[in-house]
């Protein structure tokens, strides 16, 4: 099978510029409908587009049919733009770019986008807080090891890490919304959380669950950490992102296509 393709770009935003990698599906698997399923990866604190927790999934979704978007937020990776008026506000700001450019007439895959999220730590975060917000953006979320409350998160810790004074600067305030409990219902949400998680309790994807509107799934994972660093536990929740996103973002007839 031919592989999947992968293109560095950069996409415009209000404050710089937002490096990508964009994955496109082999030829054989590209859906030929008005619509293309679209999944815009989104990364956590201290990670970045090129972690290979990232790379692997962009690879396994586009083995899949689906197309997928890696992108590092403000003060991660390869994005040197400006922070906006918060931690919240500037990774919202850099969330709604992408989304926008999948949107728009320069989108590679010529046609209407039928969107999901896969987000990670405080990127599951975003991912959820963003579709709250902007109803019927998106179609779909995958949330893995995600806080649902941002409060104690360490920004302000001694001692403070040197890598997360890049991320998140000193002098930069959290920003709201700060929790997903008073937030509206987010429908069609996969939850993905280790029980031995090191950082964010478990307790939190209970959370998640309890203010999500269905279709909703937990997936708990015994003994996984934060990272899902065990490889078993990671290819678990891998393969039951890639069929969620599959189910939600494709078409009936392709599906049926498509084993």
């Amino acid at each position: 099978m031919q592989e999947p393709e992968a293109t560095t770009i950069s996409i415009p935003s209000t404050r710089g510029a937002i490096p990508a990698v964009v994955h496109c599906p082999c030829e054989s698997l590209a859906s030929t409908d008005e619509s293309a399923g679209v999944v815009l990866c989104c990364h956590g604190l201290l990670s970045a587009k090129n972690s290979p927790k990232f790379l692997d999934m962009a690879e396994a979704l586009a083995l899949r049919g689906l197309w997928a978007v890696r992108f590092d937020f403000t003060g991660c990776g390869e994005n040197t733009s400006r922070f906006g008026a918060s931690l919240v506000e500037t990774r919202l700001d850099d969330l709604e770019c992408v989304v926008a450019w999948a949107r728009s007439r320069h989108r590679p895959w010529g046609r209407k986008a039928v969107m999901g999220l896969f987000g990670s730590s405080l990127g599951g975060f975003m991912s959820y807080v963003y579709s709250a917000l902007f109803p019927g953006k998106v179609q779909a979320l995958a949330l893995w090891a995600a806080p649902a409350r941002l409060q104690g998160i360490g920004g302000h810790a001694k001692p403070r890490p040197v890598e997360l004074e890049r991320t998140w600067p000193l002098a930069l305030p959290l920003g709201t919304p700060s929790a997903v409990d008073d937030l509206p219902a987010v429908p069609d949400v996969l939850i993905v959380h280790g029980t031995h998680d090191e950082l964010v309790p478990w307790n939190h994807a209970v959370d998640y669950y309890r203010c999500a509107a269905e279709e909703k799934r937990f997936m708990l994972l015994e003994g996984a950490d934060h990272r899902l660093t065990d490889s078993e536990a990671r290819a678990m929740a891998s393969k039951a992102t890639v069929t969620w996103f599959f189910s939600k973002l494709m078409t009936p007839a392709e599906s049926a296509e498509k084993p």
